[in-house]
């Protein structure tokens, strides 16, 4: 039996990366099914790009694209594309974030019963803002020490961490 029903996952997943993967597979340990919002915001994202080294920047529906390897292998997860454009860049927006991601659970009739997160400094932020229990997953990068701003600032050096699907927005 499994401890929750549902949880959360958050991210940009710009790109996703087996680091991602690992998490989700160990919430998927311990929930029924597994919430993942691939959140975007349209100005952060083209930053992201330009800053990166990456030849194509992704469209929503791209990376949205990239979980469906997953889908198939874990029916239970669930990404869900979530639009962060006009809320207040981090750290200064969560109360209008938090409200946004309430609707959108509200909407989907989803009910989660804690979060997960690979980033310290978040989960205060969740606990607080959901009331739900955050359980934090490999902070220091220990498992697998991977980050999507690796693979974005130098992703010849962490090539072996590009997944199949992410592989062509860096190479060609």
């Amino acid at each position: 039996m499994k401890k929750y029903q549902t949880g959360l996952i958050f991210g940009k997943f710009f790109p996703l990366h087996p680091g991602h993967i690992l998490m989700m597979e160990k919430a998927l340990q311990t929930v029924n099914e597994l919430y993942v919002f691939v959140c975007s915001d349209t100005q952060r994202d083209h930053k992201l790009f330009e800053q990166s080294q990456m030849i194509q920047c992704p469209t929503r529906a791209e990376r949205i694209a990239w979980f469906q390897p997953l889908i198939q292998q874990y029916p239970n997860l669930h990404p869900i594309d979530f639009n962060e454009d006009g809320i207040p860049t981090y750290p200064n927006g969560w109360l209008e974030w938090s409200n946004r991601v309430k609707e959108t659970l509200a909407q989907l009739n989803i009910q989660p019963d804690i979060v997960f997160s690979s980033e310290p400094q978040d989960a205060p932020l969740y606990g607080e803002y959901f009331n739900l229990p955050v359980e934090l997953f490999d902070p220091d990068r220990s498992y697998i020490n991977i980050s999507a701003t690796k693979l974005r600032n130098d992703p010849e050096r962490y090539k072996a961490y590009l997944l199949d699907s992410v592989y062509p927005y860096f190479f060609q």
